[in-house]
């Protein structure tokens, strides 16, 4: 369910059937920033605990979830609308041209959740580093 090389993951398998209307048809395309923090915390998480058991069988996952991670944190970074100050909403993925497009489906570019979670999954340190120091306080 990875969307292309954006380092994005659908939370719907693409073209899922969501009903006859146009709006309906370009979901299976749609990604949201908040799920993408969600699922980063998770696979930290996951990492975190394989790390520490190196002797498990599953340990041999460390290089897919720190390549899941990677790929994650640059789609969030790559989400942040410097103009605006905030983190975009979500996007939609063209499969014909590669290209994301930063909006859902006429939903509004901002949204909270996705201020709060993607600032606490990456941390302020992380937002200050890329986008300048007082991002993340001006973001919360």
């Amino acid at each position: 369910m990875k969307i292309g090389k954006t380092g994005a993951i659908y939370y719907t398998p693409r073209n899922a059937w969501f009903g006859f209307s146009k709006r309906a048809q370009n979901i299976g395309s749609t990604f949201s920033i908040e799920n993408q923090a969600s699922l980063l915390a998770g696979l930290q998480a996951l990492y975190t605990v394989l790390k520490a058991k190196p002797t498990s069988p599953h340990a041999t996952y460390l290089p897919k979830v720190a390549s899941f991670i990677t790929g994650i944190k640059s789609l969030l970074v790559s989400a942040f609308d410097t103009k605006l100050g905030f983190f975009r909403q979500g996007g939609t993925f063209n499969h014909k041209t590669n290209t994301i497009s930063w909006a859902q489906n006429g939903e509004p570019d901002f949204a909270v959740d996705c201020q709060t979670w993607v600032a606490g999954t990456l941390g302020t340190k992380f937002i200050d580093q890329n986008f300048g120091f007082g991002t993340a306080y001006n973001i919360w």
